[in-house]
């Protein structure tokens, strides 16, 4: 028999929309059931969005360079009997040379360079500013990355010494409506440059963000006509393009031969470079150096598993829902399979409804996401549009998480409705336990993820908190850190010192290469016992006097440098306790006296201080040296940071006083200052986001159990109220009515809190491993979590379950 497509096309929509209708229906008579599964969906949807759309954002870096795939950054490590630095940056020869030696396999070869520089100063007319994104690049920076030029010509708008490009919003900044092209800025007050091209700003998925791109060659001019030769120097971050990114493993294979024929004999035995590749930098490198702080892609997963978790209990509290109002539409079912519905056209019209339900609560959570969005951005420090959901990279999978969620939560609950007997339900009866083993095994789960967040939330606050109040073993409160790298005011320290000393408000002055407690850079020395050609490097700090003064560092042994001595800077060196422990010297006295020479000086230990973290807590303190420079060139070199300790509640006029000594002794250049301890802060600024993210992750799950909670108490109240009805006639108290209703699901949350404890010890535990110092375990917050999770439970069902128990029982059991 020939059939009627037409015919086939009509019936599959009259069924399709018969569905529909019954779906609508089902969602109108069962308000409670819908209303508590679209909210809690809706949550689950939102919250698992946006931490994709943020997750997306943190994937994106670097990737929108046209060869991304193939470029690669070279690495230096350095371990000198057990002291390693992990730099990302290389000498400035290594470039060149590895191109030399390669090129086959390398296609091209850029370095950046700013000397680790906070910020250079640059003048236009009459007007100064302090730039913290301006780097040197070679001429073939194009031809690696990606520069979206708006004017000049790429091929050689960085041929030439003293040319640079700009960003266009840099360029308002100085030019304002002018032709940026041909004018000229004055660097450092020393040089002219030229300004060739106009670029676009920076996209915000860069490693890292430039407003100015100087040519290389400026450098090679300032410095006598060549790039610096030596391979110890190691300021240039260098990235190469390959030919096929495939060729990455042979380019690496290579390195270690590269290195015995290039680097020097007492290195070549220490280094080691490899290759990362560029779309790793943003979330798989945290090394020393980096241009800019990355993200880190443990804690990407975290919010991924977070995002999991709150969708689970979402659909948790949908097939819970289902099951458990499932007998209320067991006589529909009947009907349906007595009109000659199979248990397939069942499954599929309840498949249906699932899907129906989740794509409302889809709509309303992108609604929801639309609201709250904003805020996000501001708490992220992001730049997030809506708009990214609905393109075709991120569409397609909203539409698969709406596919997947509804038929996942629909699935199950389809099953067991279309599985009950047709004549025992049309008899009254069910064979089917709606309220089995399966669905309080989920509301378990449920509140056993929502226990474990929360606990793991409250200690991660906890460890924030301990690291931002951690002992460091130096004075971080009442410091004002003043940047003067190449200013004036850095080759006059010594009279802006002792004039600012006796300003209001100022308790101490002294001077570093980099702001303690963050960062430190590596330095020569030959410690006794060691060869005359056998150079070790160390962690060390460039000070000037009263440094361990300024800072309350304390001395275990020996003495500080003393102030103003002409000797002490050739002969006179402070180590820490770690490394007197490290060169096996059996005590701090023992090492007094001990040769420990720098590059220049013939030094030896005159002082052992008391262990400081010179970076963040996130790893031990290791060996560290106080050092002053030799000679006076360096001396000026090094004077990067000012450090002035303001008097006891006078920080204001402590700022005051070093904003006047700094016009006079820098006119036109712009003051600026930092305290030490906001510093110190922004280095967990990555685990604060992510505590509070997961405080927020923490609330949303236990509200969608919450909802559930209250959902699956208001079906059991409901099915319940006659036999609620019957016990009250005879005799039973409201209490012993709402012990009923509440005790079994207390006793769920019991179990819950028994499985959740091991299992919140064991997550903070792994997040731990990312600090040396950790805080203690506090055990109170275990049982804080559990004890919350309980009182939400019994005041949940405890309200609902007084409610049916004050119904009258004359109309509760008025039709019986």
């Amino acid at each position: 028999m020939k059939i009627n497509k037409y015919h086939l096309y009509s019936c599959t929509m009259t069924l399709l929309l018969n569905y529909l209708k019954s779906a609508l229906r089902n969602i109108a008579r069962l308000r409670v059931h819908a209303i508590v599964n679209i909210t809690g969906l809706t949550i689950g949807f939102a919250g698992f969005i946006i931490i994709m759309l943020y997750v997306s954002d943190e994937m994106a870096y670097d990737r929108y360079h046209t060869h991304a795939d193939e470029i690669v950054r070279v690495l230096s490590t350095s371990d000198f009997e057990g002291v390693a630095e992990r730099s990302v940056s290389c000498p400035a020869p290594l470039g060149p040379a590895i191109l030399l030696e390669y090129p086959h396999l390398i296609a091209g070869m850029t370095r950046i360079y700013n000397d680790w520089s906070t910020e250079y100063y640059i003048e236009y007319e009459n007007s100064g500013f302090r730039e913290k994104r301006f780097f040197f690049v070679d001429s073939t920076f194009n031809d690696v990355f990606d520069l979206h030029f708006l004017e000049g010509n790429p091929g050689d708008a960085l041929s030439k010494p003293f040319t640079a490009l700009i960003t266009k919003t840099t360029a308002e900044r100085y030019f304002g409506n002018e032709d940026p092209l041909g004018k000229t800025i004055k660097f450092e007050g020393r040089i002219n440059i030229t300004i060739t091209g106009v670029i676009a700003d920076t996209p915000p998925h860069s490693h890292f963000s430039y407003d100015f791109l100087a040519s290389m060659s400026t450098l090679r001019v300032l410095w006598g006509g060549k790039m610096p030769e030596t391979w110890v120097y190691n300021p240039f971050w260098t990235y190469l393009r390959l030919h096929d990114k495939s060729k990455a493993p042979l380019l690496a294979a290579q390195l270690p031969a590269f290195t015995r024929k290039y680097f020097y004999d007492a290195e070549k035995d220490h280094i080691t470079l490899s290759l990362q590749p560029l779309t790793d930098i943003h979330l798989r490198s945290d090394l020393d150096y980096e241009i800019e702080p990355n993200g880190k892609i443990s804690y990407v997963r975290i919010l991924v598993i977070v995002a999991v978790f709150i969708l689970i209990i979402a659909v948790i509290n949908y097939i819970n829902l289902s099951t458990a109002f499932a007998i209320r539409r067991s006589r529909e079912t009947a009907i349906r399979k007595v009109a000659g519905a199979s248990r397939q056209q069942l499954i599929v019209q309840h498949l249906g409804e699932s899907l129906l339900l989740t794509f409302i609560a889809l709509v309303l959570s992108l609604a929801v996401i639309e609201a709250i969005l904003p805020f996000f951005n501001r708490f992220a420090g992001k730049e997030i549009s809506s708009s990214v959901i609905y393109t075709a990279g991120f569409l397609p999978k909203v539409l698969l998480l709406w596919l997947c969620t509804g038929l996942l939560s629909g699935l199950y609950p389809a099953i067991f409705q279309s599985g009950f007997k047709t004549l025992q339900v049309l008899k009254g009866r069910s064979t089917r336990n709606s309220s089995g083993f399966a669905r309080k095994a989920l509301v378990v789960t449920q509140f056993t993820l929502s226990i474990t967040l929360i606990t793991s939330s409250m200690m991660a606050f906890d460890q924030i908190s301990y690291l931002r109040e951690a002992e460091l073993g130096f004075r971080k409160d009442n410091i004002i850190m003043v940047p003067v790298m190449r200013s004036p005011v850095a080759g006059k320290y010594e009279t802006f010192r002792n004039e600012l000393s006796s300003r209001p408000g100022i308790a101490g002055v002294t001077a570093v290469d980099y702001i303690i407690g963050t960062d430190h850079n590596n330095h020569e020395f030959r410690p006794e016992g060691y060869p005359q050609n056998k150079w070790q490097f160390y962690p060390a700090l460039v000070v000037r006097d009263d440094f361990c003064k300024v800072f309350d560092i304390e001395l275990v042994a020996g003495r500080d440098y003393i102030k103003g001595s002409k000797t002490d800077p050739m002969e006179a060196i402070l180590i820490n306790e770690a490394m007197v422990k490290h060169l096996g010297w059996k005590s701090n006295e023992e090492a007094l006296g001990k040769r420990f020479h720098s590059r220049v000086g013939k030094e030896k230990v005159t002082g052992v201080f008391r262990n400081f973290n010179a970076s963040s807590l996130h790893s031990k303190a290791g060996p560290l040296v106080l050092n002053v420079k030799e000679e006076p060139w360096e001396v000026n070199a090094f004077t990067n940071f000012i450090a002035v300790r303001a008097a006891k509640g006078q920080s204001r006029e402590a700022l005051e006083s070093i904003r006047k000594m700094w016009e006079l002794y820098a006119p036109g250049r712009p003051f600026s200052y930092t305290f030490l301890s906001n510093e110190l802060d922004k280095l967990y600024n990555e685990e604060e986001y992510l505590s509070q993210v997961s405080a927020v992750l923490a609330v949303l799950t236990i509200l969608i159990a919450a909802i559930g909670l209250f959902g699956l108490v208001s079906f059991m109240a409901t099915q319940k109220i006659n036999e609620i009805g019957i016990r009250k006639v005879l005799g039973a108290s409201t209490s012993d009515l709402v012990m009923l209703l509440t005790s079994g699901y207390i006793k769920l949350v019991g179990i819950s809190i028994i499985i959740a404890w091991p299992l919140s010890y064991f997550v903070i535990d792994r997040w731990f491993d990312h600090f040396a110092y950790r805080a203690d375990m506090k055990w109170g917050y275990f049982f804080l979590a559990g004890v919350l999770s309980l009182l939400l439970t019994a005041a949940i069902t405890g309200i609902k379950a007084w409610r049916s128990s004050e119904i009258n029982p004359a109309i509760t059991l008025k039709y019986e």
